[in-house]
């Protein structure tokens, strides 16, 4: 059974659940697919089903909180991803600093803080939408190109084929023209000889 894709895995730690389902809400809101525990934890082993989860999501939002970034589950979650290579977006709840753990997977990212919902949320769907954007567009506009080029080349071949053997039918047509032109003369004047031979025989 094919897995769900994502947009997002929301990482977070259980002690901030209110805040990571406002967050989760606003971005299902505008569109986003988002995954988060304990929500969509299916059937299963739950480490597994976290595995799954970030491996099938497009990006990673991280509720940071003084709770995350204590939280060794949030750490392993964030590890995955840059394991995995996804975009992560992380969103302070609290002006605190990362632990150095903390700070080692995520030294390169952006942070944004969201210290009141109700003015900022929509800071967070921007942060979101453009990080997409820009992961993701450029990969799919890519993808067209190629598919673009392989429908252009085809057409290309086809053309070039019909024109090979257009030429080839204009060189059989040809050929076989000349073929014609200058063996009928002879075979006239051969048949002329031999009956030319004939009368003089008949003569003597």
């Amino acid at each position: 059974m094919p897995q769900t894709q994502y947009d997002i895995f929301i990482s977070y730690s259980s002690k901030d659940k209110d805040s990571a389902f406002h967050i989760c809400k606003a971005l299902e809101k505008e569109g986003f697919i988002c995954w988060i525990a304990p929500r969509n934890i299916g059937v299963g082993h739950y480490a597994n089903t976290i595995v799954e989860a970030i491996e099938n999501s497009k990006a990673l939002v991280l509720v940071f909180s003084s709770n995350s970034n204590q939280s060794t589950p949030v750490l392993n979650e964030i590890e995955m991803a840059v394991n995995k290579k996804l975009p992560i977006i992380p969103i302070r709840i609290e002006d605190i600093l990362p632990t150095k753990s903390m700070k080692y997977y995520l030294m390169s990212n952006n942070w944004f803080d969201v210290f009141d919902f109700n003015t900022d949320l929509k800071k967070v769907i921007d942060i979101v939408k453009k990080t997409l954007d820009e992961n993701y567009s450029s990969s799919s506009h890519l993808i067209d190109n190629k598919k673009t080029f392989s429908f252009s080349s085809l057409k290309i071949l086809i053309i070039v084929f019909i024109f090979i053997i257009m030429g080839i039918l204009f060189l059989v047509v040809l050929t076989m023209g000349y073929i014609i032109e200058n063996n009928t003369p002879r075979e006239k004047e051969n048949i002329a000889i031999e009956i030319l031979s004939k009368e003089i025989t008949k003569q003597a």
